[in-house]
């Protein structure tokens, strides 16, 4: 059952009763605690029928001597059997959402009436998962998978190595300057093409995984520039084929690249600040040779994977620090999954809006993990563990090398938990905030 769908029929039908209420001369109907229960399992019941074409399943319903009814015609279906609504069904706008994106999630129900079940229909809709279910739901084998997209902080290793632990294959990754995840991935066999502008150890220099990989003939490569990645998702959040640019004239990474195309700009020159139809005014052909520029083509990735500081349960997330192309990213993607270190009430997110950079609606899974970028760093919680990228770099020259480092740090634990274990607590409390820096107080009042 469609759980957004269960609370748009509830907002229809609670506006329905309202109606009811208002016409009998009451200002505000008042529901019993049965009542508002009984309302709830009708919603749910509804939901899980087809809607008949041009009819609406909450026109079935029927309000008698306080007591909610729907049409007996209607019965369960076998979900089994039918696909759902996350297979292509439509949101109240006529929208598909082949996606699974949860479209309209923020939608509030109607009048005051809702009060009352507003906080039992949040809970059942939360999107809070563990990271096994949101790996194993939203990153299918042959998916493409944008991460580490904050440049080096924030970096969601913690997803990375459960996808690892999944075993997954065939993925395709989408990044800026990817650190160290991609090369341990790359290393577990589950990556078939890379999209980014650097793989690597930022600390040391080489990744040899991916190095070794690519000699191999083994593993694609769509090099691009860092402003190249973030045109392409930007072009993909806007749902435009591509987006102009100068980058990357006379250099050989559109060389031989799917994503670069050269193109003459039908304006002109605009950096002169004159129009190409001069002196002959609007309409007449340009007087100067054509503008070269390159198209870039837009990017959305099956599924984003961000990784920030806190979020509450239906995904709407705080980040501050370096964003890199991460809102961008998000904006593209069929899908994405938000890891917080914290999960937090609904109240402190909405307390500041302007660090909310990610609303819920955009978002299929949350998942708390402390400590699930790390080594990255993740602003106001830890910094980045040097030695651990040190060790890393020692440690996987070669192939057998690299399969022991994975053993010992990915498959040789079950979760994040295990991994902090394995740290041990006295460098993960190190690694903690020793000298705070907090922000000035904000007074959103009027």
């Amino acid at each position: 059952m469609d759980l957004q769908r269960s609370r748009w029929i509830l907002g229809v039908i609670l506006a329905s009763i309202a109606l009811v209420g208002a016409q009998a001369g009451a200002d505000e109907p008042n529901f019993t605690e049965e009542q508002k229960i009984d309302f709830l399992q009708h919603a749910k019941v509804i939901a899980s029928q087809p809607e008949k074409k041009g009819k609406s399943n909450a026109s079935h319903l029927t309000l008698s001597d306080g007591k909610l009814t729907h049409d007996a015609s209607f019965q369960p279906i076998d979900e089994k059997k039918t696909q759902g609504p996350g297979a292509g069904g439509e949101d109240l706008l006529g929208r598909t959402d082949e996606d699974r994106r949860c479209s309209g999630g923020n939608q509030r129900l109607p009048g005051k009436t809702a009060a009352g079940l507003e906080g039992e229909v949040a809970t059942s809709m939360s999107k809070l998962r563990s990271m096994g279910e949101a790996i194993a739901e939203f990153v299918p084998d042959g998916a493409s998978v944008a991460l580490g997209l904050q440049m080096e902080q924030m970096i969601p290793f913690a997803a990375g190595h459960e996808i690892i632990r999944q075993r997954k294959r065939a993925l395709t990754l989408i990044g800026s300057i990817s650190d160290i995840l991609f090369d341990q991935m790359i290393a577990a066999g589950c990556v078939e093409r890379v999209i980014a502008a650097w793989v690597g150890n930022v600390m040391m220099g080489s990744a040899y995984n991916f190095r070794r990989a690519v000699e191999q003939g083994g593993l694609r490569v769509v090099n691009m520039s860092n402003f190249a990645i973030a045109l392409a998702l930007q072009a993909g959040a806007m749902g435009v084929p591509f987006l102009p640019t100068w980058t990357a004239l006379g250099s050989d990474v559109a060389k031989d690249n799917g994503f670069f195309a050269e193109i003459s700009s039908p304006f002109g020159d605009m950096q002169s600040g004159e129009s190409d139809t001069r002196p002959g005014g609007r309409g007449h052909p340009p007087l100067r040779e054509a503008v070269r520029l390159h198209a870039v083509q837009a990017l959305a990735p099956d599924v984003a994977i961000v990784h920030l500081q806190r979020a509450d349960r239906e995904g709407n997330a705080h980040c501050w620090g370096n964003f890199g192309v991460m809102i961008e990213a998000v904006r593209a993607a069929r899908r994405v999954i938000v890891v917080a270190e914290e999960i937090v009430d609904a109240n402190v997110i909405a307390s500041d809006p302007n660090r909310t950079v990610i609303p819920g609606f955009l978002v299929n899974a949350v998942v708390e993990c402390r400590f699930g970028a790390h080594p990255s760093p993740v602003q106001g919680y830890y910094k980045r563990d040097d030695a651990c990228f040190r060790q890393y770099h020692e440690q996987t020259k070669a192939k057998p090398d690299t399969d022991a480092w994975l053993q010992r740090w990915v498959y040789g634990v079950s979760d994040r938990r295990d991994y902090r274990h394995q740290l041990g607590g006295c460098r993960v409390d190190d690694l903690g905030v020793k000298k705070h820096a907090y922000a000035a107080q904000t007074d959103f009042g009027y």
